[in-house]
């Protein structure tokens, strides 16, 4: 049972969503990891495009009526989070099609293992690694040492 989900309702609405996408996804004709990568650089260009439109409005606005700038920046800041957080969970789902439908079966199994066959073998080397040495193999550089 977890905290910030006891019952699983956001659980069960995420993988709603995610099938609703998956489904959509399927009958727009989607079979390549390329067309996805279109249309997670189309989703960013959307994302941008948004964000350049409600921060200038939102700033005219406030301008124009200075009596109102603290709703106008309040409504502004809410409209971009949403904007932000749908987007990364468009980019997510995105991903997880991928990952389960474009991504040949050979490649899932050629050493990678799903975090429900790994059963907790990720969280060895987190534990060794959470003080901020760098995987062997690694590509990542290990932190500086704090003056």
């Amino acid at each position: 049972m977890k905290l910030n989900d006891p019952f699983g309702r956001m659980a069960r609405r995420n993988e709603r969503e995610y099938e609703s996408l998956a489904k959509s996804l399927q009958e727009a004709g989607m079979t390549d990891p390329a067309q996805a990568e279109q249309l997670l650089t189309k989703l960013d260009k959307r994302t941008r495009t948004g964000l350049t439109i409600i921060i200038p409005a939102a700033a005219i606005l406030a301008l124009l009526f200075p009596a109102y700038w603290m709703f106008t920046a309040a409504f502004a800041l809410l409209i971009c989070i949403w904007l932000v957080k749908t987007t990364q969970k468009a980019r997510l789902y995105i991903r997880r099609y991928v990952a389960e439908y474009l991504t040949p079966q050979a490649d899932n199994d050629a050493g990678r293992n799903s975090p429900a066959e790994s059963n907790g073998s990720a969280d060895n080397n987190s534990v060794a690694n959470s003080h901020g040495e760098a995987e062997a193999g690694s590509d990542q550089e290990p932190p500086a040492p704090h003056a």
